[in-house]
């Protein structure tokens, strides 16, 4: 049974931050094109964009995503503005649906407590200990349920 929850990409990057490291993986648009365009009605303008955009993690794992979205607003500017972005957010809600980050959290030998991280990318996957620490306290632990509680 799929107990997934859909996260915004906002709380999908922070939790990037976190369990890898700012600088430990980055993304990039490989590709953003118009797909349709046209005026259903004067003064009404209505874009499709489609996005691919690749998250990549410093070790040169990676995983691509793609997204697409139409938007329909008055404004021309506006109207591209947001489906261009909109596009990009979509590719790299994709991405992040493709990556599973498990956490094990084991006693470590100095007394304390180590996390194992493994992260999963479709059919790939790979492991690293986050943190050592000698004293037992939870405070280093990144509260998830208290980040969907405050979404």
């Amino acid at each position: 049974m799929y107990c997934g929850v859909d996260l915004p990409v906002r709380k999908s990057i922070e939790l990037a931050n976190y369990y890898f490291g700012f600088n430990q993986w980055s993304t990039q648009v490989l590709s953003l094109s118009q797909e349709h365009n046209e005026a259903p009605q004067p003064g009404l303008y209505k874009y499709t964009y489609s996005a691919v955009v690749r998250l990549s993690f410093k070790d040169g794992r990676f995983i691509d995503g793609y997204g697409k979205v139409t938007t329909e607003e008055v404004n021309l500017a506006h109207c591209l503005k947001q489906a261009k972005k909109l596009a990009v957010t979509e590719a790299l809600k994709s991405c992040f649906a493709a990556v599973a980050i498990i956490i094990l959290r084991t006693a470590s030998p100095n007394g304390g407590f180590q996390q194992k991280v493994t992260v999963h990318l479709l059919d790939r996957q790979y492991t690293y200990w986050v943190h050592d620490t000698a004293d037992n306290t939870d405070d280093t632990d990144f509260d998830l349920q208290g980040q969907l509680a405050n979404m």
